[in-house]
């Protein structure tokens, strides 16, 4: 009976240097292109700037978990997480096109809530959200949402 053996000349090295290479590729350069589109930043910063900006402000009585700035066209101009009621976020000039911005916010519940601004190409523009701008969804599940946010405030 044959046993077939592996080469085993010299490829472990070569993998190393690649998953090193991909690494620095994925952990260095990606973030730091998409930080030239926009930046999050505290609201005072982004009111005292004279640059393209929005101030995201959350109204809607929920702790907020994650959002989404985009053009009107859908075009993704930034996404993160975060549990501020307000936040800065400055527009970079990839967008001076787009005259309307949507914000869209995710509670901790899952709940969405979307509303359109327009927004001029200088200063800051303030985009308060509400319980209002919920975008709705079928009646099982924003009931089922608003259980589990019940039951999160009422531990």
């Amino acid at each position: 009976m044959h046993v077939i053996k592996g080469d085993s000349k010299g490829g472990g090295f070569g993998g190393i240097i690649i998953i090193a290479i991909l690494l620095f590729i994925i952990l260095i350069i990606i973030p730091t292109q998409c930080g030239r589109c926009s930046k999050e930043k505290k609201p005072e910063e982004v009111r005292a700037t004279d640059q393209r900006a929005i101030t995201v402000i959350n109204k809607t009585g929920s702790r907020i978990t994650g959002y989404m700035i985009n053009t009107a066209s859908g075009a993704e101009i930034q996404r993160g997480q975060t549990t501020e009621n307000s936040f800065g976020i400055i527009i970079g000039n990839n967008f001076r096109r787009d005259t309307v911005i949507e914000v869209v916010l995710i509670d901790r519940a899952g709940r969405i809530y979307a509303k359109n601004f327009e927004v001029p190409l200088r200063g800051n523009t303030d985009t308060p959200i509400t319980r209002q701008d919920r975008v709705r969804e079928n009646a099982f599940t924003d009931k089922f949402k608003d259980l589990v946010d019940w039951m999160n405030r009422n531990k």
